[in-house]
């Protein structure tokens, strides 16, 4: 009679590098467990020691010899921005255990804005006046900010009112209004809210800006009376 070998469990590749991924991309690579000996072995447990990655088997886990099974390695960065260094763990009933070591080159954006205040010229009631707002990303990876709000009707977005999306080390400017219904100080609040950026949140701007009195003028000139008969 023949001699069997013994199962031999391998792995087609034994580093994954996902190379740059964006904070909140995902991507997935497929390693295969093969048999290279004489006998069936059984892949029990397939895991990852970081919550970035999912591992799951696709195939049967059992592996007869010659066969093989595929093991599909998936990375969402999640919320926190760190880089990835990592191994996938492959159990099997020979002892022999395959280990595929995983990194990956998490890109985030920054989110910054030029300044925390807003000030308006003084403005007529019945009028409106402008002034700009410049969003920078500073980071290495497309920023996305929910559409600017203000909390006053005095104050409006007038351009840059939907999402915004704003390339690596590109700028957006945003222009934002101001027109009183009553004279005085009056004071809003804009609200910004970065999506993917990890490090913020949310930031506000304070707005201010002087309603003034509109002013009424007749223009003598402009009246004709036409002819008019003189009393006698």
């Amino acid at each position: 009679t023949g001699i069997v070998s013994a199962p031999e469990p391998t792995v087609s590749d034994t580093t994954v590098d996902f190379g740059g991924i964006a904070i909140d991309d995902t991507d997935a690579e497929t390693v295969t467990v093969s048999n290279d000996g004489g006998e069936p072995f059984s892949i029990t447990e397939v895991s990852a020691d970081d919550d970035a990655l999912t591992v799951q088997r696709l195939g049967r886990s059992e592996v007869v010899p010659g066969g093989a099974t595929p093991i599909l390695i998936a990375v969402d960065p999640g919320a926190d921005g760190a880089d990835i260094d990592s191994t996938v763990d492959i159990t099997t009933s020979t002892g022999t255990d395959p280990e595929v070591d995983v990194t990956a080159d998490v890109r985030s954006p920054e989110f910054n804005v030029t300044t925390s205040t807003v000030a308006f010229n003084d403005t007529a009631t019945g009028s409106a006046s402008q002034q700009e707002l410049t969003i920078e990303n500073t980071g290495n990876a497309t920023l996305r900010v929910a559409e600017p709000t203000t909390d006053s009707d005095a104050f409006s977005v007038v351009t840059g009112d939907g999402q915004l999306r704003i390339a690596p080390g590109d700028s957006q400017t945003i222009t934002l209004g101001f027109a009183p219904n009553t004279t005085g100080t009056q004071s809003g609040t804009l609200s910004l809210e970065p999506q993917n950026d990890p490090a913020t949140d949310s930031a506000e701007i304070a707005l201010s800006g002087t309603g003034t009195q509109a002013n009424a003028t007749l223009n003598v000139s402009a009246v004709n009376f036409g002819k008019q008969q003189q009393d006698t």
